[in-house]
């Protein structure tokens, strides 16, 4: 920029002070004082008055720098924000009547806009609010030429303490309930779930529940209806119907498939008695247990066994009479006699106790 007389020495060398204490404070994590970070905001100050001075036909006086000044509610968690904060969440679908857009079908959009005025009705689901949610959902919705529902619509508000939320926060709530994102379509907004689970998860965040609680307690998960998506059905036809000529199936399934969920209910469709769920990972051990209770295999009269949920052993899952499902490690199968090791080893009741059996990968 210097050498093509883009800039001269007065506004390189003011690049050269804001740049050096902000190198200094980005590597070492050293703390600043208000005077340093007063003394870079008239810098740069400096350099805009220069740009528009050296590249417009504008004048600005450098010196005329004034200290900004705290504004009693900016950024802050407060019980009268800034318009900045003032947010309402709303919860929207496609109208699939056309039968054109079945893939939203089962779906539920958890987004957020701003509203204008706070002075006017702010009652959940509103017309006022009603309003502003369909101005933003018509910015993107009829650009993609998919007709949408608004469902509901409600201020991001929280009462107790004054604090405004993003649909960010909704969003953990649902994920941390087990509620998958939807699988066929873009974006972290669309939920496989209903409208009144998308409302519960708002009142969940205005109830105090961070992102670490789940919806236990506000949704039952016995009326959260597990509905396998049409592929992940397929999937469990084409096994029955491979398990009777063969002992093996291969799922080459992309992440995020829903593999879990989609091998309990082969398990409960198949009414398998005795169900081994063999991994080198040992982590995944609670998404099994959850999903084992979402998709209601409990109420299909199944027991789950682990090391850490369940039963601890399959001694005690045969002690139940009834089916059961036990999850194991490779690590934990280290030891079993069905693997080749001795009896004295740690994990001696995981024996070949049957000619029937059914290998899914």
């Amino acid at each position: 920029m210097k050498k093509d007389a883009y800039i001269d020495d007065y506004a390189l060398q003011l690049f050269y002070d804001i740049k050096g204490p902000g190198n200094v404070a980005s590597h070492t994590l050293e703390n600043s004082s208000k005077e340093e970070a007063l003394k870079a905001l008239k810098q740069l100050f400096a350099l805009t008055a220069w740009f528009v001075g050296a590249f417009y036909d504008e004048t600005i006086d450098a010196t005329s720098f004034k200290e900004p000044q705290k504004d009693e509610h900016l950024y802050q968690t407060t019980a009268q924000p800034s318009n900045a904060e003032k947010n309402l969440i709303y919860i929207q679908t496609a109208d699939n009547s056309s039968g054109k857009f079945k893939v939203y079908e089962g779906n539920q959009k958890v987004g957020k806009t701003s509203i204008d005025d706070f002075a006017e009705d702010n009652r959940d689901n509103s017309p006022y609010l009603r309003n502003w949610a369909q101005k933003r959902i018509n910015q993107y919705m009829k650009t993609s030429g998919v007709p949408a529902n608004l469902e509901w619509a409600e201020l991001a508000y929280r009462k107790s303490d004054g604090w405004w939320f993003s649909d960010h926060d909704v969003h953990y709530v649902l994920e941390r309930s087990g509620i998958k994102h939807s699988q066929d379509l873009t974006g972290d907004e669309w939920f496989e779930t209903d409208l009144a689970t998308a409302k519960k998860a708002i009142k969940a965040v205005k109830a105090g529940k961070d992102s670490k609680d789940s919806l236990d307690g506000v949704v039952p998960q016995s009326k959260i209806k597990i509905v396998l998506r049409p592929e992940q059905q397929e999937a469990v036809d084409k096994t029955k119907a491979g398990f009777k000529s063969g002992q093996k199936m291969l799922w080459n399934a992309k992440m995020r498939f829903g593999k879990t969920l989609t091998a309990l209910k082969l398990i409960k469709e198949e009414k398998y008695k005795k169900v081994l769920i063999m991994t080198h990972r040992p982590v995944v051990n609670d998404g099994w247990f959850d999903d084992f209770n979402k998709i209601g295999m409990p109420n299909a009269g199944y027991v789950y066994g682990s090391k850490k949920q369940g039963h601890k052993s399959i001694k005690d899952l045969e002690d139940t009479q009834q089916p059961y499902v036990y999850f194991a490690s490779i690590q934990d199968l280290a030891g079993s006699e069905a693997v080749g090791g001795k009896v004295s080893d740690k994990s001696r009741d995981l024996r070949h106790s049957g000619t029937n059996i059914r290998q899914l990968y």
